[in-house]
């Protein structure tokens, strides 16, 4: 909103110009360039940004016209021939936009995939605008100013040629990739190819996932559990988003990676892999409901952490056939919401992630300072939830902390702290500040194995509601929980963690409480429960078959 606003703004100031004094150009070039530098400062996606130079652009090539029109003197250059050239060049900028746009359109099909050999072409990748327009710039600033000045008509050539050449510049690779895509088969046959290819390598596991990039790691925390699972059952991941920016975000796998558009597009992929037995569920998303509908399939929600947040309980979870759950607590959790859960619904499999943060803390030697870790969780969906203690308590909590002489600090921030409400993220910054100066630090955990190498060196944990204090739970190490707003005691706590021993019998009952028996490994807990549901669904409900082609072709 407020790059457009400047460049309404621009617009407005440069077209003052045409009518005015040519120094009132310069507002406009200042504002032009604030634009930008708010771009990069706000890191606006490339999409959203290429949206607003684009209509900025063609506003002020045209203003720019005009100022050459008004300014020119007509017996140094035809102010016709100044004006076709300008026109040319802002109809070259309109035609780079509109090729731009159908590459994207083409792009956007129904299907894309990687780690898979398909016999049809992926299509290549092109956003309709990005970043600010070459050509605007020389245009709108460098050709009023020629005129103003009434130069050299070989000025007005040399210009005319340096911005052809941007255009053309980028026309090219457009043009390249647009008819790449336009030659690419019908999305029919490219699902037909897709769904051909998946039939050889009989997959029987598809892991539904739909969700903001910044709620990617409900899905790259699963990614080691998937591929273990993908050694004996070959996994499909099925990516449900407008775009396919999975692509680009998870990590290297060798699990095949689907992205689907559209409910058609997802029942025809499911009916044309008869193996596909079992679906699972990281997030409780609307989108899940278009796989739900598709009969055949044993549908598991397994969540994407364990705490006791409201989410923990959602009504919406009664559509699944079983939700898979760490431990009794969250059985508990469930039955006492009375949202329709029934019982036989639940199956506690344990946590099998835990089973990485048990290995590290292992491998770890022992260091001669104690290590405490402030992990604020993230704000919630509403104001309400009241989940993350950083915006009432962060200050305080980070005061007490680093009182203590020789105890290291680490703020370790929930991935999505800040998305939602601004002002939690601007409290986030404000203690990495805090931290830097203080010899302290904070580490912006990208990926599971990250976050738990910090959990792992952890002496004692400080943090609210949220997954990383249970998961924390499986070390048997003091934690203490931060209520908003009551940090009175805070440091006497920690002072009390610090000195209690790392093993403690009522935080080992709390722990199988949250995350089940934790006396075997927690992935081959899980592993087996895989292999118990396959056999269900092949007994219960058989094998599926590919449907007549009546039927497959939509």
């Amino acid at each position: 909103m407020i790059r457009r606003i400047l460049l309404i703004a621009a617009a407005l100031a440069a077209a003052a110009a045409t009518v005015t004094h040519w120094s009132v150009l310069m507002i406009a070039v200042a504002l032009y360039a604030t634009t930008v530098i708010v771009t990069v400062l706000s890191k606006t996606s490339e999409r959203t940004s290429g949206d607003a130079d684009q209509a900025g652009a063609a506003i002020l090539i045209s203003v720019a016209t005009a100022i050459v029109v008004l300014h020119a003197d007509a017996d140094a250059v035809s102010l016709w021939e100044v004006a076709t050239l300008l026109a040319l060049l802002h109809g070259l900028h309109l035609l780079r936009h509109v090729l731009r746009v159908l590459v994207f359109r083409r792009w956007r099909g129904t299907a894309d995939w990687r780690n898979i050999v398909v016999a049809a072409p992926t299509p290549i990748r092109v956003i309709p605008v990005a970043g600010p327009t070459l050509v605007a710039i020389p245009v709108w600033i460098v050709a009023p100013i020629l005129a103003i000045y009434d130069v050299d008509p070989w000025a007005y050539a040399l210009l005319g040629v340096i911005c052809l050449g941007l255009v053309i510049g980028t026309l090219v690779p457009i043009s390249r990739a647009l008819t790449h895509n336009l030659r690419m088969p019908s999305e029919q046959a490219r699902l037909a190819a897709l769904t051909a290819a998946l039939r050889e390598e009989s997959p029987e596991i598809l892991v539904h996932f739909n969700a903001r990039i910044a709620s990617a790691y409900a899905i790259t925390d699963w990614m080691r559990v998937l591929e273990r699972l993908n050694e004996k059952h070959r996994v499909v991941i099925l990516t449900v988003d407008r775009l396919p920016w999975h692509f680009d975000t998870l990590a290297p796998s060798r699990i095949p990676l689907v992205h689907l558009v559209g409910a058609e597009a997802i029942e025809f992929f499911v009916e044309q892999v008869p193996t596909f037995a079992l679906a699972l569920y990281p997030r409780n998303t609307s989108a899940n409901k278009n796989l739900l509908r598709i009969p055949g399939l044993y549908d598991v929600y397994i969540g994407h952490g364990e705490s006791d947040k409201a989410e923990a309980a959602n009504p919406a979870s009664r559509a699944f056939d079983e939700l898979w759950i760490a431990g009794e607590a969250a059985k508990e959790r469930y039955l006492d919401a009375n949202i329709g859960v029934r019982e036989d619904q639940l199956r506690i499999t344990g946590r099998p992630q835990v089973g990485e943060l048990l290995e590290l803390a292992r491998s770890l030697e022992p260091s001669p300072k104690k290590s405490i870790v402030y992990a604020p969780t993230w704000e919630g969906y509403y104001a309400e939830d009241g989940y993350s203690s950083i915006l009432t308590s962060g200050d305080a909590v980070l005061t007490a902390l680093l009182t203590r002489e020789n105890v290291s600090v680490t703020y370790l921030p929930h991935p999505a702290l800040g998305t939602l409400n601004s002002q939690f993220a601007e409290a986030s910054d404000h203690l990495v500040t805090r931290l830097r100066h203080a010899g302290g630090t904070s580490v912006i955990a990208g990926t599971l194995t990250e976050r738990y190498a910090v959990l792992a060196a952890a002496d004692v944990l400080v943090t609210d509601v949220g997954s990383d204090l249970v998961d924390f739970l499986a070390l048997d190490r003091p934690y203490i929980m931060v209520e908003s707003g009551a940090v009175d005691t805070l440091g006497e706590a920690v002072g009390q963690a610090l000195t209690e021993p790392q093993k403690s019998k009522a935080r080992a009952q709390l722990a199988e409480r949250y995350l089940g028996d934790l006396s075997s490994p927690p992935l081959d807990r899980f592993l087996r429960e895989v292999d118990r549901t396959l056999e269900h669904v092949r007994t219960s409900r058989g094998v599926r078959t590919l449907p007549t082609p009546e039927v497959a072709v939509k």
